[in-house]
């Protein structure tokens, strides 16, 4: 059972691991995010990217203290995604297909252990094909939980961001949970929030520890399993309403894929500057710092409130959608027509100008 002084302990524990990992990284210069002239990197310092170390084991601790085992559970099968993860942000050599194929077995692991298992779409004739063919569901679930992994990951660039959109999300989780009479699952959602929230402290808007791979696929698997758990659990809440929740880092994931391969004939998983999160810092929030002499700090800060404005627009509207299929892919598409249109009146200035 979560108590607030369960959920404080959490906060308190992450905080002072993110300090524990500060310190120990200027001791033992590892697991830097060191700046180079990538397209995704903004910081002159070096810093420590380990902040997933301490979101893991303090979500560890509150579910261990808790008593229910089903927590215990869901983070032993996070185990992969998290350690693909760290293992990214220590050597630099787990490719993004490795960390990819370890949340899929993460997802695999939860579907059978305990029960995070898809088994309707809101597609009728899919969702015949789901019920009846377990391997089915199966393969269904893991890719839709490492998509969503994956996509948390996406948006992991400028402080605050990723912690602050996975803040929102883990608390619109909650309400959901708490209006559906679900306390497993709004427990769940508070223990990510508590957890989070220690790092954000740290990240926003100091920077002075970043999430890396660990966290970020920690982070958006926990995400994705909420999600499935409500549709697993509930059959009034339409199977779309957790991709609304989410649907900030999974457009921009999704739009990325095709503006690289399909329109700009790259490799999908090459960097090319040219995510939503940094059209907005670069067209909007850093002319304006340079004008009025403002830090880079505070255009990080900047970006990411503009960016949490606008994921705030599906998740609020979920509230009053996730009922109904037709609704939620109504707000969906809306959320679609909001976020092209953004992108691309940011981007046409830096086409005609050829900055790009």
């Amino acid at each position: 059972m979560l108590t607030l002084h369960l959920l404080l302990s959490v906060t308190i524990i992450s905080l002072l691991l993110c300090g524990l990992i500060l310190w120990f990284t200027k001791k033992v210069p590892i697991g830097l995010d060191i700046p180079t002239h990538s397209p995704q990197k903004f910081h002159t310092t070096a810093i420590p990217r380990l902040g997933g170390i301490a979101i893991y084991f303090s979500l560890l601790w509150g579910a261990l203290i808790s008593g229910e085992s089903l927590f215990v559970f869901l983070l032993c099968a996070a185990f992969p995604a998290f350690i693909g993860g760290v293992g990214e942000d220590i050597t630099e050599k787990i490719s993004p297909t490795i960390r990819l194929w370890l949340t899929f077995i993460s997802a695999g692991i939860a579907w059978f252990i305990i029960d995070a298992q898809l088994h309707r779409v809101g597609v009728y004739i899919f969702d015949d094909w789901l019920a009846a063919w377990w391997w089915l569901s199966l393969l269904f679930t893991m890719f839709a939980v490492g998509g969503v992994a994956h996509s948390v990951n996406i948006i992991d660039g400028y402080n605050g961001l990723m912690g602050g959109v996975s803040l929102l999300a883990a608390a619109f989780f909650a309400i959901i949970a708490w209006q559906l009479g679900d306390f497993f699952i709004l427990q769940l959602c508070l223990l990510l929030f508590f957890a989070i929230l220690g790092f954000f402290l740290w990240n926003y808007p100091w920077g002075k520890i970043f999430m890396g791979d660990g966290g970020s696929y920690t982070i958006g698997f926990i995400l994705a399993e909420i999600a499935v758990l409500l549709v697993a659990r509930h059959h009034q809440i339409t199977p779309w309403s957790g991709f609304l929740i989410m649907a900030y880092p999974i457009v921009e994931t999704l739009f990325s894929m095709y503006r690289k391969k399909i329109l700009r004939k790259m490799s999908a998983g090459q960097p090319d500057g040219l995510h939503l999160h940094m059209l907005v810092y670069k067209r909007i929030i850093l002319p304006k710092a340079r004008r009025e002499k403002k830090s880079k700090r505070w255009a990080h800060m900047m970006t990411s409130i503009i960016l949490y404005g606008l994921c705030l627009i599906p998740m609020i509207t979920t509230l009053f959608t996730y009922h109904s299929s037709a609704l939620t892919l109504i707000g969906l598409a809306v959320f679609v027509t909001i976020y092209l249109g953004i992108y691309y009146r940011l981007l046409m200035p830096m086409v005609s100008k050829k900055l790009i």
